[in-house]
């Protein structure tokens, strides 16, 4: 419909443009003019105008109509979308809670192992010095942040590269030296 009145607008601007100039060549040769063509083009004009205005009032109000209903389609989604962003958060914020708690609970029997192995009179297992353990662990936490990005999330850093599975480095590096250590104890004989 648009592009109808354009050409419709086109072509009445070209047929007014045609009479005034014929009635401008009438009016400088002295001779008559019909005055009532012209009215009647420029009437023709004035409606057509009105009817583009009009169109282009409606493709408007079409456009914000649609506008709207997608932005009330975002807003509902947003909804959604915090409640879950809400559990998200409360899940890792009780995951690094855990995890500090495990982490605690690592120093805590690494100390209890190293304490145990010295009163049997034996060095305890380098990897269970708090330095090694915190390296160790460190490690072990890098190695799974290593999913969120290549070294860094927010103020946090990491080398990249550790492969070895949490369960691993405790049967690698603690339990051999244990089982030697218990191995190692003289039979005791009951009466």
């Amino acid at each position: 419909m648009t592009s109808q009145l354009t050409e419709r607008h086109e072509a009445l601007t070209a047929d007014i443009a045609a009479l005034e100039a014929q009635s401008a060549a009438a009016l400088l040769a002295g001779q008559p003019f019909d005055t009532a063509g012209l009215l009647a083009k420029h009437g023709e004009l004035m409606v057509v105008q009105a009817a583009q205005t009009e169109a282009e009032r409606r493709e408007q109000g079409e456009r914000i109509a649609a506008e709207l209903e997608r932005r009330q389609a975002v807003s509902a989604d947003i909804g959604k979308t915090l409640d879950c962003h809400r559990s998200a958060v409360a899940a890792a914020q009780k995951a690094a809670t855990a995890l500090v708690e495990a982490l605690a609970d690592v120093r805590k029997t690494g100390g209890q192992l190293r304490d145990q192995a010295r009163a049997l009179g034996h060095r305890p297992p380098i990897a269970l010095d708090d330095t090694e353990l915190s390296r160790a662990m460190s490690r072990l936490v890098a190695q799974e942040l290593g999913a969120l990005g290549r070294g860094r999330y927010g103020y946090l850093t990491w080398p990249s590269g550790f492969e070895q599975a949490w369960s691993d480095h405790f049967d690698k590096n603690v339990t051999p030296e244990f089982d030697h250590i218990t191995g190692a104890l003289p039979a005791i004989e009951k009466d």
